[in-house]
């Protein structure tokens, strides 16, 4: 049974993480990564961002979703209150095995940077799986490559980082058709690997307070860097319109309920 004892995710984080999101080039680009993959698989009814936090995401997919209702589903009562001051209607303080799928037509899924979260995560899936409708699409995004692993990802919870060959691994077995897969943050593997990777391997831990500062820094850059990224972010989402990228920091997943 999932509960929020069995969620592996720091206690404070959400408080963290709306300190970060609004001013992150990191967030902002994964918005528009959503966005332009939702428009390629588009939602055929009401969506759902299950552990969506502080519906930073939600509000994005709730844009392109207007004419039907954008749910979040999020355990942490810190998540929830947070969204709540975002505007987000639909806030439900529960894990998805809790809510009550039959009260809406849920056709999409967001489980955006969850998944590394879940220990079981082929479990998760499969429970998540049952509760949906034959056609639904799920929506999922994950750190990418173990070489890439960091202290971020060990005082965020996670269990593992994906690459292409694992992820589809995770999806045998289910009901599901994979109907896209890329990578994406290209850009940011060679500096993830330079700055925090190869660092982790060598240096003493952090305390939390200055990884903290230090990952403030990281998602708000200068001027002269944030222009930088935001060439390479305009070139990466012109490639997604049309096509995939073969590298990168972050995977995204869409599969299909049969």
């Amino acid at each position: 049974m999932l509960n929020t004892k069995t969620i592996s995710f720091p206690k404070a984080g959400h408080n963290e993480l709306i300190k970060i999101e609004d001013n992150s080039f990191w967030f902002n680009h994964r918005n528009k990564i959503i966005e332009t993959i939702i428009k390629k698989h588009p939602i055929d009814g009401d969506f759902a961002d299950i552990g969506g936090g502080n519906g930073y995401q939600l509000m994005k997919v709730a844009e392109l979703n207007k004419s039907n209702k954008n749910i979040l589903i999020e355990p942490s009562k810190q998540g929830c209150a947070n969204a709540k001051k975002r505007k987000v209607k639909e806030v439900f303080n529960m894990t998805f095995e809790d809510f009550d799928f039959n009260l809406y037509n849920i056709k999409g899924i967001g489980l955006f940077d969850v998944l590394e979260h879940i220990d079981n995560d082929k479990e998760f899936l499969s429970k998540l799986l049952y509760k949906l409708k034959k056609g639904a699409r799920i929506y999922i995004t994950v750190p990418a490559h173990n070489f890439l692993w960091s202290e971020i990802d060990t005082h965020g919870g996670h269990f593992r980082r994906h690459n292409k060959k694992s992820l589809k691994k995770l999806m045998e077995g289910l009901n599901v058709e994979i109907e896209y897969f890329s990578y994406f943050f290209s850009y940011l593997l060679p500096i993830s690997l330079l700055v925090r990777a190869i660092p982790y391997r060598i240096f003493k831990k952090k305390e939390t307070k200055k990884l903290m500062e230090e990952e403030k820094t990281h998602h708000s850059p200068n001027n002269f860097i944030l222009k930088v990224f935001s060439f390479f972010e305009k070139t990466e989402i012109k490639k997604l319109k049309n096509s995939t990228v073969k590298l990168g920091a972050s995977c995204f997943i869409v599969i299909k309920k049969k």
